[in-house]
């Protein structure tokens, strides 16, 4: 009878442990998985005034024998909420890549690592380097002459304006400006616009 128990049936673990879990949860269905041996999965059930998203499971010892079950539920308003947060997270990236890839300036994100994480087809096209050969490589894989400048950025937390540098197979000189990408004071990468 973990916190998460505490939390949704409202009765501290001292006052559960021990007691018959049918005082405790009125409409479990423990004793069931223990006659039956079968698990219950994702089943939705009433527990006083919250719903829960349940999965039931025996327990067995290592001869097989059935030795008692366990129950593992969450809210289900909460796994709700979870999934509009998802759906919403997964709205605002595809806005953001929309936003990227229409834009007409090479523009390259690396990780905190240093490693690519998304480029835009302005920048294959500036740089004759297809998305392949540079998502998850790390961020000077594009560099014919000069230093990485989202390796300094991530370094030294500061951006920099109109450096010089070759990139890609044809050499193709370019002005780089890199910015580190900071939320919340957490460094989580860097963004670099090419021209």
């Amino acid at each position: 009878f973990n916190l998460e128990a505490e939390r949704l049936i409202g009765i501290p673990a001292n006052k559960a442990v021990g007691k018959k879990v049918a005082e405790v949860i009125p409409n479990t269905r423990l004793h069931h998985i223990i006659k039956t041996g079968k698990a219950e999965l994702n089943q939705q059930q009433q527990l006083f005034q919250v719903t829960i998203i349940t999965n039931r499971v025996p327990i067995r010892d290592k001869n097989g024998r059935i030795v008692g079950a366990v129950a593992i539920f969450r809210n289900i308003a909460e796994t709700i909420a979870m999934k509009e947060e998802i759906t919403n997270l997964r709205e605002i990236q595809n806005l953001l890549e929309a936003i990227i890839y229409s834009t007409q300036d090479a523009i390259s994100v690396a990780d905190e690592k240093g490693h690519n994480i998304m480029i835009n087809p302005a920048y294959t096209r500036l740089t004759g380097l297809t998305k392949e050969e540079v998502i998850n490589q790390p961020a000077d894989i594009d560099i014919a002459e000069g230093d990485s400048m989202h390796f300094k950025v991530l370094r030294t937390r500061s951006p920099v304006r109109g450096i010089p540098m070759k990139v890609g197979p044809q050499k193709k000189e370019v002005l780089v400006n890199v910015a580190p990408i900071i939320i919340n004071e957490v460094l989580k990468g860097s963004v670099a616009v090419i021209h």
